[in-house]
């Protein structure tokens, strides 16, 4: 079952790599329109000394980066968000991570506590895949693509976002039922062409240590809750005697609270 976008839920932000985000509830977790690019990769590893293999095929600087692991993806969360806090791009209560597993459906379009029996796709409900809808394996023809592709090379969803179908699977923050030592990656990749391997609700897990060149992911911005607002107290009778009515208007000495 498909949501729709709720009220307030086009907040953006841009962070210093020029990269948008947007937020998936009012006042909430903010997710990035597009998966982490090589360039944004390239200088967290040139910086760190970290290791990261190569994909095995050419990619440009606006491909998905690729070739990361959980644990990698984890890092650059944290270089990211000491780097913006360091610099005073990113105010310091937010910080980066990966999007958990309901933050994820979200953005792809799906209500909460979708069944993994609806047949339900990023393009919509029919199979197969129309033409453009995104970056699957060659074998479905509906892109021009053999890897990957730069990111927001297929139109946004409804919801804002890109790539959420095809390119490179994304690491979630969540863990794959409920064990400790997998994690979730959801949205599928440039090699997958079955019907139930590119429904929106699918998930796999994987150990947060292993790389594969289908392997990617996309940031997530954690913000503090939105202050809940409270009513303003009742006015207290007043002190000379019974409100005097004129009609449907209360006619009153007392000074509406603020």
């Amino acid at each position: 079952m498909a949501a729709t976008p709720p009220a307030g839920a086009q907040e953006t932000h841009t962070n210093s790599s020029g990269q948008l985000f947007r937020a998936v509830s009012e006042g909430g977790t903010l997710l990035a329109v597009h998966e982490t690019r090589v360039k944004d990769y390239a200088a967290f590893v040139k910086e760190t000394q970290r290791t990261w293999p190569k994909a095995g095929f050419t990619q440009g600087p606006d491909h998905p980066a690729v070739n990361v692991s959980w644990e990698d993806a984890k890092a650059f969360t944290r270089w990211l968000t000491d780097k913006e806090h360091a610099a005073g791009t990113l105010p310091a209560n937010w910080s980066y991570r990966l999007p958990k597993d309901e933050e994820w459906s979200l953005a792809v379009g799906l209500a909460p506590g979708s069944s993994m029996t609806e047949e339900v796709y990023p393009w919509g409900t029919g199979w197969p895949p129309p033409p453009q809808s995104g970056n699957y394996s060659p074998d479905l023809q509906v892109d021009k693509f053999a890897q990957t592709s730069p990111v927001g090379s297929f139109a946004a969803n409804p919801q804002g976002f890109f790539d959420l179908g095809g390119n490179a699977w994304e690491w979630c923050e969540d863990t794959f039922n409920n064990s400790p030592d997998y994690r979730i990656l959801r949205g599928a990749s440039w090699r997958m062409k079955g019907p139930v391997d590119l429904m929106s609700n699918n998930r796999i897990g994987n150990i947060p240590s292993i790389r594969l060149p289908v392997y990617g992911f996309r940031l997530a911005i954690e913000r503090p809750a939105p202050a809940v607002k409270t009513p303003a107290p009742e006015s207290a009778p007043p002190k000379d005697g019974p409100v005097k009515k004129i009609g449907n208007t209360r006619q009153s000495k007392e000074t509406t609270p603020p």
